[in-house]
């Protein structure tokens, strides 16, 4: 079995409003956008028919950002990180599981 995977990076959507901080301190939400408004950005990179074949993108909205930070860009932490999310994850799978 072979499996491929597209890997977007989607710019956090921050501050939205939910029911997480209902129980929380009051809160001023003039500014604060649904949380709806900040699932765009998930939503677009992981449904769009146009991104296809596209991995390795950073994405806010419904637009790709071109501009990444040096630490976006930095390969060797990407690979860190991979290796230490794999570490994390096989520790959950079953030897069935085990494809990674």
């Amino acid at each position: 079995m072979v499996l491929i995977v597209g890997c977007y990076l989607v710019n956090h959507p921050g501050y939205v409003k939910s029911e997480l901080f209902n129980n929380m301190e009051a809160r001023n939400w003039e500014t604060v956008p649904s949380a709806d408004h900040g699932a765009r950005s998930a939503i677009y990179a992981t449904t769009s028919p146009e991104l296809e074949g596209v991995s390795g993108g950073y994405f806010y909205l419904e637009a790709e950002e071109k501009r990444l930070s040096p630490l976006g860009s930095d390969l060797a932490l990407a690979q860190r990180l991979w290796e230490e999310s794999l570490g994390y994850i096989k520790r959950f799978l079953t030897d069935q599981d085990r494809f990674i």
